[in-house]
């Protein structure tokens, strides 16, 4: 029912989607995760993901298209982080019930620089409040994921997953602090009974000469999402610089805190704005 519910909320928000005029903007980020995760053996993951973003004063509409590079078919991605998803090697996890015609016995080094197509991601946002003296802004987000990886490469479940949220954001005396809350609905692979997590993120960040550059910490994490297994918890340390009022660069790190994390990640993108 709730999956349902969502796919109305996306359409209604679609269909009255102001004609004024907005900001249409493009960015991409490339990323590199590295982890052990519950094996023995190192994943490396990279990613680049294209967004086109159409902004107005209250309402958002985003279409991310996302590349991904493995060097290991040991995990799957998903909304909520990674599955384990490779049989045969040394780890944590024993899951009768995995589907082997669909989930390998964890290879390495053979996807590495063979590029494919990730989950494609569509997202509308609809901000409620807008931040005043003693009011913090409050946005409203729900998102699709489509599922257009390859399930044969463990790169996704081949299933739908949906979301909704909340988002708000408060300028104190010297910092802005930022909260998010969000529901997953994850559709479930052959074999797996995944749970339906909430994600909560929270973090800090301020700007500085003339807010040409910020810098951010944010934390997130989830519920339970697999039985016996941690869900993950990272945290990211981000700077941007302001290029002119159209184009922004920006990079960072990422430590993860739970065996579905990566050790380790870092990333560097750009966004031109027209």
């Amino acid at each position: 029912m709730l999956k349902k519910i969502i796919f109305i909320i996306v359409g209604i928000l679609l269909i009255n989607f102001p004609a004024q005029s907005g900001e249409l903007s493009i960015s991409g980020l490339l990323k590199w995760n590295s982890g052990n995760y519950i094996y023995s053996n190192v994943t490396n993951t990279a990613y680049f993901n294209t967004s086109f973003q159409y902004k107005t004063d209250r309402y958002s509409l985003s279409i991310n298209v996302p590349m991904i590079s493995q060097n290991t078919d040991m995990i799957t991605h998903m909304s909520g982080g990674i599955i384990p998803t490779a049989d045969g090697h040394e780890n944590e996890f024993d899951n009768d019930e995995h589907d082997h015609d669909m989930f390998s016995d964890g290879h390495m080094g053979e996807h590495m620089m063979n590029w494919k197509f990730s989950d494609l991601f569509l997202n509308v946002g609809w901000t409620m409040l807008k931040e005043a003296d003693n009011i913090p802004a409050l946005s409203f987000i729900a998102f699709i994921k489509f599922p257009t990886a390859s399930t044969k490469q463990n790169l996704g479940t081949g299933e739908m997953d949906y979301g909704i949220g909340i988002s708000t954001r408060k300028n104190l005396d010297f910092v802005y602090g930022f909260l998010d809350i969000n529901y997953y609905i994850l559709g479930d692979p052959i074999g797996y009974d995944l749970k339906n997590p909430i994600g909560f993120g929270l973090g800090i960040g301020n700007s500085f000469l003339n807010e040409k550059i910020g810098l951010s910490v944010y934390y997130y994490g989830y519920t339970d999402i697999l039985q016996g297994i941690e869900p993950p918890r990272e945290l990211s340390l981000n700077i941007n610089y302001q290029v002119n009022h159209k184009y922004q660069l920006n990079g960072g790190l990422l430590f993860g805190f739970s065996k579905t994390s990566p050790d380790l990640g870092l990333f560097v993108g750009s966004s031109v704005s027209f």
